[in-house]
């Protein structure tokens, strides 16, 4: 499980919705990460984390970081795309689900079809240099048989449209 989180906030952390719900299952542990400053949520900061038996179904749960709500853009989806695919194929698994977790945040300058769609490039693109290594011999092949874009069911319209855009 991939989820993205904006930089921290002093004044408090938008969580609504998915997001919210995560934090809860785990019984707190990111906001904890994010309010001791473990996990800062700046642009393309990773931490993996392994989530306590019986909180989410998860194995490994890796945070990635979004940077300043102020200034984000679609485009800086695709880098995170990039990174998810990347540590995934470093930790070997076969199945990733990433969690854009940007309207859950607050911000709502990008439309979700803009920035699933980039999400949905980045991925194909760390999936298409993971191939080129192999092929080079640089690096074993990894497939990633199961990739799974969470949306949420207000944004299900819009995610669904950019993962097609994003694949073509």
């Amino acid at each position: 499980q991939a989820a993205c989180f904006f930089e921290h906030q002093a004044e408090g952390d938008v969580l609504s919705g998915g997001t919210k719900m995560f934090n809860d299952q785990m019984g707190g542990s990111v906001q904890k990460l994010r309010d001791s400053g473990d996990f800062g949520g700046h642009e393309l900061e990773t931490l993996l984390i392994t989530p306590k038996p019986g909180t989410v179904p998860a194995k490994k749960i890796l945070l990635i970081g979004l940077g300043d709500p102020k200034t984000f853009t679609a485009a800086r989806m695709k880098k995170v795309g990039i990174v998810a695919v990347r540590e995934a194929i470093k930790l070997g698994v076969d199945k990733l689900s990433f969690s854009p977790n940007v309207t859950d945040a607050g911000v709502t300058t990008v439309k979700v079809g803009e920035f699933d769609q980039q999400v949905i490039e980045g991925v194909l693109q760390g999936l298409a240099t993971q191939k080129l290594l192999a092929a080079e011999h640089l690096a074993p092949l990894v497939v990633l048989n199961e990739f799974t874009l969470e949306a949420g069911k207000a944004n299900l319209p819009g995610a669904g449209e950019a993962v097609l855009a994003g694949i073509k």
